[in-house]
């Protein structure tokens, strides 16, 4: 186990290695300069230069991937455009985004597994055929389109939600509640339903059809024609049994949602006015803040990689049979 984790480790490094130099060149070799973000439009051409140079923009491009490495390692990579550090920007709007992509999950959770179940188990009849076509409508529809569909229904026609913005902080608004004032945590819900339904239906979907898939594959085992041989009533076998070993995968990808949504958020974030870590790197692709982007998508892809470190782990405690087989090679 050990050693399958340091070579875990060793992968996750160069992963986040290979991301950095991707994110570096797409932004240094794409259009926009962020130099004329900085200097009015008449400037001499020796002023432009000028910045350049504070800027660390005139170094040949490997220099400069140096450079950001450097700082990115001590510290020190600050917003062209922004007072402060790079990462502290990013960090700053990270409980937001954390709270959202939690938010979601739990959705995709409480749908997603229970209909999975209920459409493998009633296989073939009207539920199962409706879990298909709604799974089918949470993959292939696009959450932009789903986030303005919602906004149009429930903040303009029905005026029951707020269109944008994020309410009071869910941990607060819980401290709110303790001291009996409800109000914090009814606001703090009613900003969150829309952007966490719209994050969320895609992987509802997805784990909808792995709980249904999985289920079915165990009713064709062994083990359930013995339980069934013995006289075991149908939910025991499905719930006691079957569950177990099917929700392993959903486990899994439950993992790696949660650190998908971190990383992939943005678009929620700006279609309603979310104040998270996906929205200021949106800002910052605009207007060409090279290292708040870079330091955003760094934080993503290292939090996608040690949550997806902690889901192996996870899964040995709950399948011993995973443990053994990497104990062996």
């Amino acid at each position: 186990m050990r050693k399958y984790l340091v070579h875990r480790l060793f992968q996750s490094i160069f992963a986040l290695f290979g991301v950095s130099i991707v994110v570096f060149l797409i932004m240094h070799l794409g259009p926009g300069d962020p130099v004329l973000m900085l200097v009015p439009e008449d400037a001499p051409k020796e002023t432009i230069a000028e910045v350049r140079r504070e800027m660390g923009l005139d170094l040949p491009l490997h220099l400069q991937y140096l450079r950001f490495l450097r700082n990115a390692f001590t510290g020190k990579l600050y917003s062209y455009y922004r007072a402060g550090g790079a990462l502290e920007l990013v960090l700053d709007k990270v409980p937001a985004t954390v709270e959202l992509a939690l938010a979601a999950t739990i959705v995709s959770v409480l749908l997603g597994i229970p209909t999975g179940i209920i459409a493998a188990t009633r296989r073939g009849t009207i539920p199962d055929y409706l879990s298909n076509v709604v799974a089918l409508f949470g993959i292939s529809t696009p959450n932009f389109w789903l986030g303005i569909m919602l906004i149009l229904l429930f903040a303009e026609t029905l005026q029951f939600l707020p269109s944008f913005g994020r309410g009071p902080a869910f941990i607060d608004a819980l401290g709110q509640l303790l001291h009996g004032d409800v109000h914090p945590l009814v606001q703090s819900i009613k900003h969150i339903a829309m952007p966490a339904i719209t994050l969320g239906t895609y992987y509802t979907a997805v784990m909808m059809r792995l709980m249904r898939t999985g289920i079915l594959e165990e009713f064709g085992k062994g083990y359930v024609e013995a339980g069934r041989a013995k006289g075991l009533p149908e939910q025991i076998i499905t719930y006691k049994h079957v569950f177990g070993n099917a929700v392993l995968s959903v486990v899994t990808v439950l993992g790696l949602q949660i650190g998908s949504l971190i990383g992939g958020s943005a678009i929620t974030e700006t279609v309603f006015a979310w104040p998270g870590a996906g929205q200021l790197l949106i800002d910052s692709i605009y207007v060409r803040d090279f290292p708040v982007v870079q330091a955003g998508i760094l934080f993503a892809g290292l939090a996608f990689v040690f949550i997806n470190l902690a889901v192996d782990v996870f899964y040995t405690v709950l399948d011993p049979r995973i443990r053994y087989e990497r104990e062996m090679t």
